[in-house]
């Protein structure tokens, strides 16, 4: 199987037109999404404020009112645009993206269409492997409204269901798995750690800041982190031989 594994459009249009040419021209089995469709750092700013001052968030700020409106027109155009790539298109969310009705909603409307799959706590089996994931952030509690935040307790009920399953299995998550920094600085959350350890998947793309190794193998598990498409990123994988290629669009 051949894939095309993407996160953090993050809203840039420019992309688009390239994408869609790589793709036609590469022409993968399947395109995977880790999340991050559109931005939000006015959300995420007001609740860290709000969290450090000791007070409620503000949804009102003009700020995030207009920033509410740009995620909705993001969300919509890169569906719309998944839609058009006609291929199984496997995704899931991320942080950014939020207010999660809204996100749920949008999707709602598009995911009939027989090439999107909404994967997030979720499973489809495709090309013989069984593909599952998680997006959002995982944290200790669950947050909709300003970014979209999901608790380990949760993460961690719905992936030991998978392991029944016979099929070699890849994971799409949004958060990365923990790892610490030369400088001492920790990333990720060890909840992804478990759950490789536990699942033994094939394969585990996902998201966020890319990290120095873009690629990692965790016990028997492939980590690959494309980085973001926003930058015109992308990683290119073929299954039967494992080889992975970074890549990076031409965009003008």
């Amino acid at each position: 199987m051949r894939i095309i594994a993407t996160t953090d459009f993050l809203g840039e249009k420019r992309i688009l037109e390239p994408l869609q040419k790589t793709v036609r021209k590469k022409d993968p089995d399947v395109f995977l999404f880790m999340g991050g469709m559109c931005r939000g750092e006015s959300h995420i700013k007001e609740i860290e404020d709000a969290m450090k001052a000791g007070r409620e968030p503000n949804k009102t700020k003009e700020a995030l009112i207009e920033e509410r409106k740009k995620k909705n027109e993001d969300i919509i155009q890169f569906v719309d645009f998944l839609k058009t790539l006609n291929l199984p298109c496997l995704i899931v969310p991320g942080r950014t993206d939020s207010p999660v009705p809204m996100y749920e909603n949008i999707l709602s409307e598009h995911i009939s269409h027989p090439n999107l799959h909404l994967i997030h706590l979720k499973y489809v089996q495709l090309g013989g492997f069984l593909f599952s994931g998680c997006g959002g952030l995982i944290a200790d509690d669950n947050e909709h409204y300003f970014e979209y935040r999901i608790d380990k307790d949760s993460v961690r009920d719905s992936m030991k269901n998978l392991r029944s399953f016979g099929q070699e299995k890849i994971l799409l998550f949004h958060t990365p798995f923990e790892s610490t920094s030369e400088d001492g600085t920790v990333t990720g959350s060890m909840c992804v750690n478990e759950i490789i350890k536990y699942l033994e998947p094939k394969i585990l793309f996902y998201g966020m800041t890319p990290p120095e190794e873009k690629m990692k193998i965790i016990g028997d598990c492939v980590t690959v982190n494309p980085g973001p498409l926003a930058e015109g990123n992308y990683a290119l994988m073929n299954t039967k031989t494992m080889n992975v290629e970074f890549k990076k669009l031409e965009v003008g």
